[in-house]
């Protein structure tokens, strides 16, 4: 395929129309700019119509008309919707809810990922698709199965039950172990051995750690199943293999990519808060040293049976499909190509309607395919670098799913509305514990239950004592990988390291208490409530009124050739910029107005305006914009939702 491209694609789904319904869609793609389709995730059932018997004239036809239209292919394992003669046949092949009953033929994702059958009739279906388009020089890449997360909890069939205890085993190794580190003492949840472990049911009353590892061993079952498919499309293809995620930290991430080659992600931020996307987008940026693709995303309005998510203003499909390239990613895909027309999903938004008319916003697409071209040798030669990072804990996701402590806590928007909100200046990776500390300058980790994991501890002091910054806190280091509380002290080890004794706790939310930075203007806090006494720390900002009064909300400490700043209490973003700032001495890429973000590839600066209304970005030289060769400086004007790609002006 074509070096530095940027790819533009669609869903496309050749099994469901005429072959000059097709011929018409490749010429209107064309006409668009769409360079790349996804196709037959959901197509078992057109390749086996029968049990060994394999057809995929449908599809080469397909394939190869792209080819001759200069069109890429990413081709898909359709191991989501297996057909109906292999589920009435094999029935274990079908997942189980908790309530003993098996899911119904009808759906998507609903096969177990343990039976023994699924997983052969899986491994034959993709190795045949795997011959059958080794040859086909436009094969650009493939995704495995669709959507891959524990929909429903996940299966709770004997196997998967099963494959439980096994795991429990395997990971505590004595069941007195797995006593200690769940506190299975609290009502008398001892167990005599792995045996006898019981699997969360939503209509009892569980324990965190139960369901904890439960949520752990899902994903794990769900990661190897991937894998499995990889193995067989590895040894036929060199080109990239993944599998599209979702917006959803049940699954883990990092685990689930391991092997695979490009990180893929499907999302439909762009129906609430666009920013969202952004917030995603630095997520899957540093789990993969490759360019990640965003295989889903609207283009106008969602739905199922009905159109739901409301009206897309102009401007928002442009900005939608420009985000996960300006964030490091090499494609963009919407779902989907043409309505379609019977179906689950007949009210979903599409590029074409069912009829094959345009949609009211296709021409934000073209736009931005046009403006694709202009950057792609820049970009290519340009890719982002972050001195900050944030931390997006998927242990700390399922801690406060389990164990929230607070009332109506949500991490992940927290995270996003919050401190990625405050950062929209500055080039940001979003990293799980398990993620390399090399190259940062500054790390943040608000909300961060669990530090005790993947090394991190002792990787996180040794970052401090060689220069690093540390912002950490609130609700940070307070539990075990397995959702409990340590017993000595409210954290493991944040109290000695940064010096404090904390005494006043209080996880209610409320507008009562108070608090002042040093020269005394306000500080804005919420949430949750720490107050520290100082045993070596200096304390930036205090509590000025009830029970805490006096006592430091924010204690820093330097440490070797770097710092670490505690929170107590979580801080707005305006706040939160100031201890980046004048604490921690990071200044943004450039001044911008709160609603535009700013990414910086090496001396390129591209803007973007998030939340549809004018915005500003001030500029200390000469830049052209490469996109409409104007030129520009001092403070420059953004209209809402629009894109500006900024190359500084030689003197």
């Amino acid at each position: 395929m074509k070096d530095n491209q940027i790819w533009l694609g669609v869903a496309y789904y050749p099994e469901l129309w005429d072959e000059e319904i097709i011929d018409e869609d490749i010429r209107k793609m064309k006409e668009i700019g769409v360079n790349s389709v996804r196709i037959a995730e959901f197509a078992w059932s057109t390749m086996e119509k029968e049990e060994g018997i394999f057809d995929f004239s449908c599809f080469k036809k397909v394939v190869r008309k792209m080819a001759a239209a200069d069109i890429g292919v990413v081709m898909c394992t359709p191991s989501a919707t297996p057909p109906k003669w292999l589920t009435d046949k094999y029935e274990e092949t079908m997942s189980m809810n908790d309530d003993g009953r098996r899911k119904q033929f009808g759906g998507r994702c609903h096969p177990c990922k343990t039976s023994p059958i699924m997983r052969e009739k899986n491994r034959i279906i993709v190795q045949e698709i795997a011959k059958a388009f080794q040859n086909e020089p436009n094969i650009m890449g493939w995704q495995i199965d669709n959507e891959i997360y524990p929909y429903g909890g996940g299966c709770f069939c004997p196997l998967c039950k099963s494959g439980f205890k096994k795991w429990l085993k395997n990971k505590y190794k004595d069941i007195h172990r797995l006593h200690d580190l769940w506190g299975a003492a609290r009502w008398s949840l001892e167990y005599k051995d792995f045996e006898d472990v019981i699997p969360p049911r939503s209509d009892t009353w569980n324990h965190p750690s139960l369901c904890a590892d439960w949520d752990a061993y899902q994903s794990d079952i769900i990661a190897d199943y991937v894998n499995e498919q990889a193995d067989i499309l590895h040894a036929y293809y060199s080109v990239p293999i993944g599998t599209d995620m979702m917006p959803i930290m049940d699954q883990n991430h990092y685990k689930t990519n391991e092997r695979l080659d490009v990180v893929q992600f499907n999302h439909y931020e762009a129906s609430k808060d666009i920013s969202r996307a952004s917030f995603w987008f630095d997520f899957m940026r540093p789990i993969k040293e490759r360019a990640f693709w965003c295989t889903e995303t609207q283009v106008n309005w969602n739905g199922a049976t009905w159109a739901e998510c409301g009206y897309r203003p102009r401007g928002n499909a442009y900005v939608n499909t420009w985000l996960p390239i300006a964030k490091g990613g090499e494609m963009n895909m919407y779902w989907h190509w043409r309505a379609h027309h019977a179906g689950h999903e007949l009210g979903h938004g599409a590029v074409l309607s069912t009829s094959g008319r345009f949609c009211y916003n296709a021409n934000e697409i073209k736009q931005a395919s046009e403006d694709f071209e202009k950057c792609k040798e820049i970009f290519a030669q340009n890719k982002i670098q972050s001195n900050i990072a944030l931390h997006l804990s998927t242990t700390s996701w399922t801690n406060f799913k389990h164990a929230p402590i607070v009332k109506d806590m949500d991490y992940v928007g927290i995270l996003a509305d919050v401190y990625h909100k405050a950062l929209r200046g500055y080039n940001v990776d979003l990293i799980d514990t398990a993620h390399s500390l090399d190259g940062y300058q500054l790390l943040i980790s608000p909300f961060l239950s669990c530090v005790d994991e993947n090394g991190l501890k002792e990787r996180v002091v040794r970052w401090v004592e060689n220069g690093g910054a540390w912002i950490v806190g609130p609700m940070s280091d307070i539990m075990s990988e397995s959702a409990i509380k340590y017993r000595n002290a409210p954290y493991s080890f944040l109290e000695e390291f940064v010096g404090v004794h904390t005494t006043f706790q209080l996880p209610i939310d409320n507008d009562i208490l108070k608090a002042q930075w040093l020269d005394g203007s306000a500080l804005e806090i919420s949430k949750t409530f720490d107050g520290f006494e100082l045993c070596g720390a200096e304390s930036l900002a205090t509590y000025t009124n009830e029970y805490p009064e006096g006592l430091a909300v924010i204690a820093s400490r330097k440490i070797g050739k770097g710092k670490v700043i505690l929170l107590g209490s979580m801080i707005s973003a305006k706040d939160m910029l100031r201890l980046v700032e004048k604490e921690c001495g990071l200044q943004p890429i450039k001044n911008a107005s709160d609603n535009v973000e700013l990414i910086q590839r090496s001396n390129i600066i591209v803007a973007v305006e998030l939340q549809n209304e004018k915005g500003f970005v001030e500029l200390d030289g000469r830049y052209q914009d490469v996109l409409t060769g104007a030129i520009y400086s001092g403070k420059t004007e953004i209209l809402p939702f629009n894109v500006m790609v900024l190359q500084p002006i030689e003197k």
